[in-house]
């Protein structure tokens, strides 16, 4: 669908956690709602590949769930399956590496029609990698 729609685009499907891009190609990084997709046992390694294809001073785009704490929610469009979302502050895994800084973030609901609870909570946070920046030089 999108080839068809975007004819001048080059879009590329693949996996999260082993992303087919040559190291420090982007100037920005886009994730919208899929982190809380991700595999528990994939999560880290898509993180470092963010990381691994993102140049220094790049940024990342995260929008995801932030209901302000990390829970397993079933997934309500398959109530009679083992499906489930992970929703969680992800863009805390960068923050903490200390190479990573929130330059702004916003708060929204998923849908204008949600009510204001936890779980229906998103945020919208734009991150710089700063790894230049990030470590005082002690010589």
């Amino acid at each position: 669908l999108g080839r068809k729609s975007f004819p001048k685009l080059h879009l590329k499907q693949g996996f999260t956690h082993s992303l087919d891009f040559k190291e420090g190609v982007f100037d920005v990084v886009i994730i919208s709602f899929v982190f809380h997709w991700v595999d528990r046992n994939k999560i880290l390694q898509t993180v470092a590949e963010v990381d691994r294809v993102l140049k220094d001073t790049g940024l990342i785009i995260i929008q995801d769930f932030d209901p302000g704490f990390n829970c397993r929610t079933p997934y309500h469009h398959l109530p009679d399956k083992q499906v489930f979302t992970y929703k969680q502050k992800y863009w805390d895994i960068f923050t903490s590496t200390g190479m990573y800084s929130i330059i702004c973030q916003e708060e929204f609901l998923h849908h204008q029609n949600d009510s204001f609870v936890n779980q229906n909570l998103c945020r919208f946070v734009v991150l710089q990698k700063r790894i230049a920046t990030s470590y005082i030089s002690i010589e």
